[in-house]
Formats: C-alpha cells, structure tokens, sequence
C-alpha cells in the first residue's frame, strides 16, 4: 500500500508516540503486542508506514493505560503523569545518589530538560531508566540529591560522544530554566556584573549545591578569575579525592556563562584553564564579559 504525503505527516508522530508509551510503561513486546491484537509482522509494518492503526487498536491503548482516547489523537499525554502512575510506587532513588545528597535537583532537572528538547525523548528516557530513577523524583527542585548522579550522566554521555561544548550548552540551559524563577529575580536586581557575581559565588551558590567552595581570585569591570575546589568533607564523605568528572566542570562552565542573561545580556565567554581531574591543583575559570558589555551597548 502506498501512502501519501499527507498519511505520512500524520503517521509517523503517531508511531513516535505510542512507542514512547510502550517505552514508559516498558512493556515487553509480547504484553505490546497482545495489547493491540497485532502480529509482529503488522505492527512492524505499522510503523514503517504501511500500516495504519484502527480506531479499535487505539482504543485499546486508551483502556490499557488509562489515557482518553481524544489524548490519543491529538497527541497530548503527560507522560511525566503516565510514567508516575506505572511506576512501583515505593521505587526510591538508588542508595548511591541518597547518600551525600549535597546538591539541588535543579541542575539535574535543567539537564534534562536539555536533553529532551535537544536530543529528543528517548535519550531522556533511556537515561532515567538507566540509573533507575523514578519519575516522581523528578517533581521537586529544591530536593537533594548527590553529585554522583549528574557525574555518573555525564560519564555516560561522554561516551555517546557528547562534546565539552555540549555540556557547556546542558549547563547554560540553566537559565532557561530557571529565568522566571526567585533566583532570576534576585539576580536581576543586582547593579551589575560585578554585583551579581560577587552575589553568585557568595552565597548563590549555596542553593545549587554544597559540593564545592568558590573563591574569587580577581574581579573587575571586564573580567573576572574564579577558584573552584571540592569541599574536603563531601570529597570523603562520596569516597573520592575530587568530586565531580572534567564533564561536570564544563557543565559549570556553562551555568556561570550563561549567568550575565539575568541582567538581560549576552553570555559570557567562560574559559576553564584548570582542572583537578586534568591533574592541576585546582579548578579556575576565567570569565571574560568585555565583549558582553559592549553588544549591550551596541
């Protein structure tokens, strides 16, 4: 059967949806298969194109897992509300990411809140699975949790090729995600850069996590040196010498850079010159804004 361009456009975002219900609810492909009454060979076919589902499949799907059926349709499902409802609900964080727990959930929701929008769905999902964390872990950002568990991400996606430019961007979505927050009130009231750093690697910080101490070194109109380390306690507590990977540092790298667009300006330029986990002493950052300032003036 030849399908048209039209059946195509409206085909294939619906392959891309029930399979990301059958990926929430991790169905094996035997239950999926007898959920629709579909062969293999037909639903195979399905989702090459050849196929077009009936309304009675898709009723199915509706009672299966509770969704409406005008949900179906339209395509408009809260999976976060779908996958809560599957999931065991006394399912907690692993032992390995309670224990520790010095930072916020925050970064950890922006981080994948990046993903998703600029890797797609599955590699969120396929992530979450991975470390077995529960959907409902994910509700609340003021949560603690440890550095192991964006460590442990970051080493996974290190290894699906993901770039120090690709964690400096996870990290700069922070603002995304956070400008319509407390913290972007707070840091738009500040005069100016130098202000809203001083604020940030004062006591800002403080509210993302208490895993490392920051130091400024040299701040001026222009430019500005930050000093990160681990904080020893957490370091002994986690078991390591120093806390983190060189991927969560970039992932810093981005937060900072991305900090002057509270005050409605261009990001700055963040260079990490060292790194404990390159084999130098201690972490720097420097933090140039020249050019920042001057397109804002332009």
């Amino acid at each position: 059967m030849t399908t048209t361009v039209a059946q195509e456009l409206t085909h294939f975002p619906r392959v891309e949806l029930l399979e990301r219900i059958r990926l929430t609810a991790r169905a094996s492909r035997r239950d999926w298969l007898d959920l629709l009454g579909l062969q293999f060979s037909e639903y195979q076919k399905f989702k090459s194109g050849r196929l077009q589902l009936s309304d009675r499949i898709l009723e199915n799907v509706s009672t299966g897992f509770s969704i409406p059926i005008e949900m179906l349709k339209s395509g408009d499902i809260d999976f976060s509300g779908l996958s809560i409802r599957l999931e065991n609900p006394d399912a907690l964080l692993p032992e390995k990411y309670r224990q520790a727990a010095y930072s916020r959930k925050r970064t950890l929701l922006s981080a994948f809140d990046f993903l998703e929008k600029n890797y797609g769905w599955r590699l969120r999902l396929d992530i979450q699975q991975k470390f077995c964390i529960p959907e409902r872990e994910l509700c609340s950002v003021f949560e603690p949790i440890s550095i192991r568990f964006i460590t442990d991400v970051c080493s996974y996606l290190k290894r699906r090729s993901f770039s120090s430019g690709d964690f400096a961007a996870m990290g700069a979505h922070d603002f995304e995600t956070n400008c319509n927050s407390i913290i972007a009130k707070i840091f738009g009231e500040q005069r100016s850069l130098v202000d809203m750093f001083e604020l940030l690697f004062g006591d800002a910080l403080k509210l993302y996590e208490q895993n490392c101490t920051y130091k400024i070194v040299n701040l001026d109109g222009c430019r500005a040196v930050v000093e990160m380390k681990s904080n020893p306690d957490v370091a002994a507590e986690t078991g390591v010498r120093y806390l983190g990977n060189e991927q969560t540092c970039h992932l810093k790298g981005g937060v900072i850079a991305s900090s002057p667009k509270y005050l409605g300006l261009a990001a700055a330029q963040v260079v990490h010159t060292s790194c404990v986990h390159r084999g130098d002493s201690r972490c720097l950052y420097e933090i140039s804004y020249a050019e920042t300032l001057k397109r804002n003036l332009n």
